[in-house]
């Protein structure tokens, strides 16, 4: 009996994400092409990127909504029941260098992107005995946590040599080393640009599901909209965290540049 109800749940769930891989696919059409039999028009590769983006950080259309409140009536909901929206409170803003967010980002972050980060702190984190820094601020590279505990994070950095009391710089980094989270934001630790010029990373306003929707997550009851929304919300969530880290974050200054170039055809548009 339970083997046939897990079935049953499991055959919900996949025309579930069925419904979302189809609306979603079709947000992510190449529009105004010669695709799917349109005439050609004006399009640039940056357009294209940017409406990829754009659909999967907003992914609930009014068509989409459509079909997951037939999926809720389809599943016991009544059809006033089904129209019914717990509105969540709204995001705050994704910020990067805020007290605090620093650390939350680059918690956040996966491996690959983390070696590729850019960090920097005063001079005063470095005892001087008494002399002056020859530079303000340094600029290191994470290459890894030693400790992510709450509270007692240790994050391994390598530092810029920078400027010798010669007044010479010396290039390259010095012998990667453990730090204190905590020591380096008392001495105004931040994000740094990457080291092609894209924007550092930001706190992802998708990183990860509001807490007010967490235990929706958790829901069997497939006939409650609002699980059902969440649901569909938490499959692209992964997308368009990608999209924020990897293309707006790491290879930002390369949409950059394609934002500059302007060819009818996305295909001439090279990212170097």
């Amino acid at each position: 009996m339970l083997r046939g109800s897990s079935r049953r749940r499991k055959s919900k769930l996949f025309v579930l994400e069925l419904t979302v891989v189809v609306h979603v696919g079709r947000a992510l059409k190449i529009h105004n092409t010669i695709l799917e039999g349109d005439s050609f028009e004006f399009i640039t590769a940056y357009d294209t990127v940017m409406c990829i983006g754009d659909a999967v950080k907003s992914i609930i259309t009014p068509e989409l909504m459509t079909a997951l409140q037939k999926f809720a009536v389809s599943n016991g909901a009544t059809p006033n029941r089904a129209s019914i929206i717990t509105t969540p409170q709204p995001a705050s803003p994704p910020l990067s260098n805020v007290s605090g967010n620093v650390k939350e980002i680059l918690l956040a972050l996966p491996p690959s992107v983390l070696k590729n980060v850019n960090v920097s702190v005063d001079a005063s984190f470095w005892e001087w005995h008494g002399g002056s820094p020859p530079q303000p601020r340094y600029v290191g590279k994470p290459t890894s946590w030693a400790c992510q505990d709450e509270g007692a994070e240790v994050i391994r950095i390598k530092w810029e040599k920078g400027r010798g009391d010669d007044g010479n710089i010396e290039v390259g980094y010095a012998a990667t080393a453990s730090a204190s989270f905590s020591d380096l934001e008392k001495c105004a630790l931040r994000l740094e640009a990457f080291d092609d010029g894209a924007a550092p990373p930001r706190l992802s306003s998708v990183a990860q599901a509001p807490a007010s929707t967490v235990h929706l997550l958790s829901s069997t009851d497939l006939s409650d909209i609002n699980v059902v929304v969440a649901r569909a919300k938490a499959m692209i969530v992964p997308a368009a965290k990608y999209f924020e880290l990897t293309l707006e974050g790491k290879r930002g200054a390369q949409l950059a540049r394609m934002k500059a170039v302007r060819f009818f055809n996305p295909k001439h548009v090279l990212a170097r």
